[in-house]
């Protein structure tokens, strides 16, 4: 399968996040199951991810780029475009309703450490189908 850089970008921090993140829920939702909750390690937790999401994005990217040196200068063209403003507009969906889910979430009791990861759940959630989105569209040709 002969992939554009792009798609090699997509594919690379679609990974990075599903890994990252999915190590992160894993230990925050069974720590929010517990009787206590340790609010600061969960903080630090986040912190430690966010800056690991970070590092892992730059290097990746950079390694991508010194590979591919010709297809990184590429500029996107109108069907790069179309094809972002569909999985934006799909994400945005998930987003929307990962706010609705969060303000009921609080009505009906829950904390607000749980409410506001089930936010940053929604908001992992429409960018894992922001890209899986734009991965679909490159392969069927639009």
């Amino acid at each position: 399968m002969n992939l554009s850089f792009k798609e090699k970008s997509l594919w690379t921090s679609l990974i990075i996040t599903i890994v990252i993140f999915g190590y992160y829920f894993s230990r925050v939702f069974s720590a929010l199951n517990q009787p206590t909750v340790d609010t600061s390690g969960l903080i630090t937790l986040f912190i430690g991810v966010v800056f690991a999401m970070i590092v892992l994005e730059i290097v990746s990217h950079i390694t991508l780029t010194a590979i591919y040196k010709k297809e990184a200068n590429d500029f996107n063209d109108e069907r790069d475009k179309l094809i972002e403003l569909k999985a934006i507009r799909i994400s945005y969906y998930i987003l929307i309703l990962g706010v609705f889910q969060a303000v009921v979430s609080l009505l009906m009791g829950k904390s607000p450490i749980m409410s506001t990861n089930i936010i940053l759940l929604f908001f992992v959630v429409a960018q894992i189908a922001g890209d899986i989105t734009q991965l679909v569209y490159y392969r069927k040709g639009i």
